[in-house]
């Protein structure tokens, strides 16, 4: 009966270190997992950060690689769009000269920023548009500090055209 109770005895305590080795176990690991998340919106949102950076950089980038024949491409679009939106143009055929302010103005070139090139500063351009029933299309005109495009008149508001 001795023998029976010290081998269930150890039995018993062998039953005991096992359970606490598994409870000891589980704990880690629910500790361990229960930090995980905390690590992963860290890590999470160091990526977003390491982004956007690069976002920015990238945007500056391109900005800074614009050249100056696709600024005149943009500013001529947004006086197409200009006059498109504020002329009557179906009856008689119409020839504006839209200047860089005007679009400012009226938020058809939103950021002031794509006019600053190469630390030219704010360039001075204009576009000439012409509009019938059947086609409208424009020309941009663009003086920079380092550019000037072919055809630019410096006195150009006192051309009408």
């Amino acid at each position: 009966m001795i023998k029976t109770f010290l081998k269930n005895k150890k039995l018993i305590i062998f039953i005991i270190a096992l359970a606490l080795i598994v409870a000891v176990g589980l704990i880690i690991l629910f500790t361990d997992n229960k930090q995980k998340p905390d690590n992963d919106i860290e890590n999470q949102t160091e990526v977003n950060e390491e982004v956007k950076q690069e976002t920015n950089d990238q945007q500056k980038e391109e900005l800074i690689n614009l050249d100056y024949v696709e600024l005149e491409g943009t500013i001529s679009e947004a006086s197409i769009m200009y006059v498109f939106d504020n002329y009557s143009f179906m009856e008689n055929t119409i020839t504006e000269e839209i200047s860089l302010s005007v679009l400012v103005d009226n938020n058809y070139i939103e950021d002031e920023t794509i006019l600053k090139l190469y630390n030219d500063g704010v360039c001075d351009a204009y576009s000439i548009v012409k509009a019938d029933a059947v086609e409208i299309g424009g020309k941009a005109y663009l003086k920079c500090g380092n550019y000037t495009s072919e055809g630019y008149e410096e006195n150009h508001l006192k051309n009408r055209y």
